[in-house]
Formats: C-alpha cells, sequence, structure tokens
C-alpha cells in the first residue's frame, strides 16, 4: 500500500476467492475503496478478476494496512458498513499499552512514501534504548508533511515530526519554524534512526550523582569571623580542592561550605593530597568545631 501523489491511495491484493469486478467496492479493516482504477500485475486496467490474482486498486479513503484481509461488496453502503464494523471494534496498540509509565515519553509523528516504510521505521524506533525515557509514534502515514501534522506536534510536551522520502509543505514549514516544531526529512533509514540515537541522548531525563573527591579532619578552629573561619585539619582521604564542602559532623551532614583558601606548609595551594595536614580558610554561616570533616565532591550527570 503507498501514496500515489497524482492518483492518491492505492494497495496490491492477492484475491483469494470467488471473483471481484468493476463496479463493486471493497473494504479492509476502517478503510474502503471503489473498484474503479482496477488492475492487474502488468498494470493494464481489467473489468474482472479471479482468486489467485494480484491486482491493484486506487482510490482507497485511508491507507490500508499491510498483511489485513479484505472484502468486495456489491454497494457502496455495505462496505461503509462493514468499514465502520470494523472500525469500532479496534483495540490500542500493544506497543501503547508496553510503554513503560516510568520514562519520559518522547512523541514522534512519521509521514513517508509507503506504508512498508512506516513499519521498517517503527523496528528501528524500538531499538532505541534509554533507562529513562522512550520514543512513541503517536501519529504516522504517507504523503507529504502538512500544517495538521505540525499542529499535532504542537499539542504535544516537544513533539518531533520525521519524513521519509516526502516533502516539507511550506505553509508546514513555516508553521514549525514560527511555533519551534522540530521538522527533519531523510531519504536513509539508518541516518534518521542515528539523529535520533543523539537526539535521545540530549532529551532524555539526567540523573546526578555525587562522588566524594576528599575528606579531611578538623583539628583546630583559629579564628571565626560572620561567615568566615580559619581552621587546620588533615586529609584522611582522597584530595582536598578548593570548592564548595559538605560539612559533616557524627555522619551527618549539617550543612555546606565554601573552601576559599588552602596552605600547606604555609604556602598557599589548589589541593592538598592524603595524608597531608594544612590550614584553611572557609566560607560558612556555620560554626565549624574541631572533631568536624569536611569533604570534597563532584557532581556528574549520566
Amino acid at each position: 500500500a503507498n501514496l500515489d501523489q497524482k492518483r492518491g491511495i492505492e494497495a496490491v491484493m492477492i484475491i483469494k476467492d470467488g471473483t471481484l469486478h468493476k463496479g463493486m467496492w471493497v473494504a479492509s479493516n476502517d478503510s474502503a475503496c471503489p473498484v474503479r482504477i482496477f488492475l492487474d500485475f502488468k498494470g493494464k486496467a481489467i473489468d474482472e478478476a479471479s482468486f489467485s490474482s494480484p491486482v491493484r486498486l486506487v482510490g482507497f479513503d485511508k491507507m490500508p494496512k499491510v498483511g489485513s484481509k479484505f472484502y468486495s461488496f456489491a454497494k457502496k453502503e455495505d462496505a461503509l458498513k462493514h468499514k465502520d464494523g470494523d472500525k469500532n471494534t479496534l483495540v490500542p496498540d500493544k506497543k501503547d499499552r508496553d510503554l513503560p509509565t516510568n520514562k519520559k515519553i518522547i512523541p514522534i509523528i512519521i509521514k513517508t512514501d509507503t506504508s512498508g516504510s512506516i513499519e521498517a521505521i517503527e523496528k528501528e524506533i524500538e531499538k532505541i534504548e534509554s533507562e529513562s525515557a522512550v520514543f512513541k509514534v503517536i501519529q504516522k502515514g504517507e504523503g507529504i508533511i502538512g500544517e495538521n501534522d505540525i499542529k499535532n506536534a504542537m499539542g504535544t510536551e516537544n513533539g518531533i515530526v520525521l519524513g521519509f522520502n516526502v516533502k516539507v509543505d511550506n505553509n508546514a514549514n513555516n508553521l514549525a519554524e514560527r511555533m519551534g516544531v522540530t521538522v527533519l526529512t531523510f531519504d536513509i533509514i539508518y541516518k534518521m534512526t542515528e539523529w535520533l540515537e543523539l537526539e535521545m541522548e540530549k532529551r532524555r531525563p539526567k540523573i546526578e550523582t555525587t562522588e566524594i573527591t576528599g575528606r579531611a579532619k578538623i583539628l583546630k578552629a583559629f579564628s571565626r569571623t560572620k561567615e568566615r573561619q580559619i581552621l587546620g585539619g588533615k586529609v584522611v582521604e582522597g584530595n582536598i580542592l578548593l570548592g564548595t564542602v559538605k560539612i559533616m559532623r557524627r555522619d551527618n551532614e549539617i550543612g555546606r561550605g565554601k573552601l576559599i583558601n588552602l596552605e600547606k606548609g604555609k604556602t598557599k595551594t589548589s589541593s592538598v593530597e592524603e595524608g597531608t595536614e594544612f590550614g584553611m580558610m572557609i566560607e560558612s554561616k556555620l560554626e565549624i568545631v574541631a572533631g568536624d570533616v569536611i569533604e570534597t565532591f563532584s557532581i556528574t550527570q549520566k
């Protein structure tokens, strides 16, 4: 099944039973089509075809799903009734039901040249994994990217519109630029998935981890003003660096301060290694006393 820009939605089908005549109607799931532009496997116009014959029909009102069954009817009303009945019994896509609830959902709208391309792209998107985010295809179809696609993306949080072997309508492009909607087109699937992998890394929630880089025990408090203290200490683990420190008392954090000066042997330095006694000046509203421990740390995002 695919969208022909000039003729409309068309599908190639195999007749498994009975005979299909020109003038009839067919229905498949929630799509229907008159048997008007009726072609054989060579592309030649025909008036009828029997079982085992491959045929092409043009004029579906909606893209029929590849692999689905189709049924023929003498009257349009019967075909539409069958179509509406199938539409009412549709159930949510299993992939949507299985989406994890503890991950950030990144919505995607896909427009392609054929339905086969959609299936291939969806399979590749499913392979892109992250512990904190997941892509969800919220809309898919064939044909150029239009204003409705952009508006649907605007209705989501940071929606992405992707096109494969299709163009972007000028009005849609202008709307996307005004509203800040991300729209990209590709002609190679792996290029699309490479871009999505990078986008996943940028958009996924980052997890901050704190790593202790050094610990020092306070040996003596020399002097204190309103927010500054001069102290003596000894590094018991790692390295002590200038910057923000945790102030620990009996293994509990009681506050934080800023280490603004370090001296080792009366010489200013930017770091002090394990086992070394040193002097320091810390900015903090807390009163730091002998026996307290200061910890330097680094914060990384993973």
